[in-house]
């Protein structure tokens, strides 16, 4: 954070949002309305200086820059749409560059403006290159990270998955350097959330498939990206522009050092549902409903196909009325949509509205069940992927619904809790970090007496 500018953070107060800032004693101020929709998203810029909003349905966005004081921002950047049919899923703001990542008809799905020009051109977003195994029909990216000089983007929907690396370079166009893929835990996942620590990417996912459904949360270790992001060297190897790869193809990318070797993953193998009740600790792997349903099995089908319209008859040759049978393929594809549904609705459990990390510790808001914590020490400490390591329940947080985090600029002494009170006011609520990691180590009486 520049030593000249308070420690800023996005907090609600009385039913709207503001921007605030936080002294080093804790007190939050608020000082002006955040200025956007109400359905916008708020992101600071990796230097502390400049934040930018999406809106508008995902569509919007716009950039300003924080000041010390009165007024205590200033537009930079006026609110500006996507280029057309592009929807925004995440973005970043680093170096002077807002880099969107999202979804679009024309393949493209990172999306860059420069925020230093002193007017914007007719033309403001510039795509970024797709690298030929992202470059398919219905392909997102939903998350965007920076390590080092290197752009981590999360390529999700339809599989393989991949994280994508961009070299980072001040004023020049970022360019696509390599893959490392994303382990698929289930059929029909679409990863929902993410989260970063100093040491580790976490990634919250959820499918449904021939077993059941369940959620998941994936550990990756970053300095094992950072040896993909060495080791990756797109100019000068290509998998020849497929838009799905088998496992030979896999293969090949890994022995040309494009892609470095599978990626470590936390998963549990979940236990009966008995033991996910609300006095019993989650495990990694967990039975949860999820809502968004935007990951397609069957990647040749786009997503807004509509499998309810009737066939209409036809008239032969001999002037007889037939109907045309339907194809079995579509048939397939909408009953395993709709057992899937089912299976989602039919599940115990609350829905995930956010993750992030506090120190070693990833916290998960799932709403009218508050807030869980797991601790990820032993997963740094022993480098495993078959560690047992579960979430427990922060009991300590007074809030009805937990929707949202927010943490302060450099600040691991805790998280702000966003959600509702019991008279469904918007409200937020101080975690420390002493709370947290009381409730990561405490283990309810029934925990003790069934073992773990």
């Amino acid at each position: 954070m520049s030593p000249l500018l308070p420690d800023f953070v996005f907090l609600p107060s009385n039913g709207e949002l503001y921007l605030c800032t936080v002294s080093s004693a804790g007190v939050v101020q608020t000082r002006v309305l955040a200025p956007g929709n109400s359905d916008a998203i708020y992101k600071i810029s990796t230097d502390q200086k400049f934040f930018a909003f999406l809106d508008s349905a995902n569509k919007r966005l716009a950039v300003y820059e924080l000041l010390n004081a009165e007024p205590w921002l200033q537009r930079i950047v006026p609110p500006t749409n996507l280029p057309r049919d592009c929807i925004a899923y995440d973005f970043i703001l680093h170096d002077g560059q807002l880099l969107v990542g999202g979804r679009s008809r024309s393949q493209e799905n990172i999306w860059m403006l420069d925020y230093t020009l002193p007017a914007q051109p007719a033309r403001a977003w510039t795509a970024l290159e797709v690298p030929e195994l992202v470059r398919n029909n219905g392909k997102s990216i939903d998350l965007l990270y920076v390590l080092d000089r290197t752009l981590v983007a999360v390529d999700n929907v339809i599989r393989p998955k991949w994280f994508v690396f961009y070299q980072l370079n001040k004023g020049t166009l970022p360019t696509p350097v390599g893959l490392h893929p994303i382990r698929v835990m289930s059929a029909f996942e679409g990863i929902r959330h993410g989260a970063e620590s100093n040491a580790l990417y976490a990634l919250f996912s959820a499918g449904a498939g021939q077993r059941g459904a369940s959620s998941y949360v994936q550990l990756y270790f970053k300095d094992e990206i950072a040896q993909s992001v060495a080791a990756a060297d797109l100019s000068t190897t290509r998998l020849g522009g497929k838009a799905s790869v088998s496992a030979a193809d896999l293969a090949t990318a890994k022995g040309s050092s494009m892609v470095a070797g599978d990626a470590s993953v936390i998963r549990i193998p979940s236990r009966s549902t008995l033991r996910h009740d609300r006095n019993r600790t989650l495990n990694w792997q967990f039975f949860t409903p999820m809502g968004n349903d935007h990951d397609d099995e069957f990647g040749d089908w786009k997503a807004n196909t509509d499998f309810d319209v009737e066939f209409l008859p036809f008239v032969s040759r001999v002037r007889r009325r037939k109907e045309i049978p339907p194809d079995p393929k579509v048939l397939k594809l909408k009953a395993a949509r709709a057992k899937r549904k089912e299976l989602l609705r039919q599940l115990p459990g609350a829905s995930v509205f956010a993750m992030i990390f506090c120190n070693d510790f990833l916290l998960l808001a799932m709403g009218e069940q508050g807030v869980w914590v797991a601790n990820t020490t032993p997963v740094l400490r022993d480098r495993r992927i078959d560690l047992s390591a579960r979430f427990r329940q922060v009991g300590s947080v007074q809030l009805t619904k937990a929707v949202g985090f927010e943490k302060r600029t450099d600040e691991q002494g805790g998280v702000f809790v966003l959600g509702q009170t019991s008279t469904e006011a918007i409200a937020h609520e101080w975690l420390s970090l002493e709370q947290i990691v009381l409730s990561a180590k405490a283990r309810a009486k029934s925990q003790r007496s069934a073992g773990p």
